[in-house]
């Protein structure tokens, strides 16, 4: 396919662009293919995942307000255990373990004083 210069009689060449094809379509890794990646720092995107995190461990200051989530899990184990590291680590701080909205363990309300 050519098309002819308005300002000279010479013909240019015009070859034609491949089609755009998505890059999660080009990218395999072993045999699957490979979440696309963003440009800048090559991280993995995600978009369109949930994540099923329902327990949290908590930082709140006196008045109420929360400062910090410290930790977010998905069994009630592993936030236990997180919750009792977190005092350990944080004696001073008012910590939270919460599923959701409920309260489930409050450190300065807990029975269980020895971590101080």
């Amino acid at each position: 396919m050519s098309i002819a210069c308005r300002h000279c009689d010479r013909h240019l060449a015009v070859v034609p662009r491949p089609l755009a094809v998505h890059r999660l379509l080009t990218q395999k890794r072993s045999g699957r293919r490979a979440l696309p990646t963003t440009k800048k720092s090559g991280a993995p995107v995600t978009y369109g995942y949930t994540e099923d995190l329902k327990f949290a461990v908590e930082v709140f200051d006196e008045g109420g307000n929360l400062k910090e989530v410290l930790a977010r899990l998905h069994d009630l184990d592993a936030a236990r255990a997180a919750y009792t590291a977190c005092r350990v680590k944080y004696p001073a701080k008012i910590i939270y373990l919460c599923q959701g909205g409920r309260i489930l363990r409050r450190s300065d309300q807990d029975a269980d004083a020895n971590f101080r």
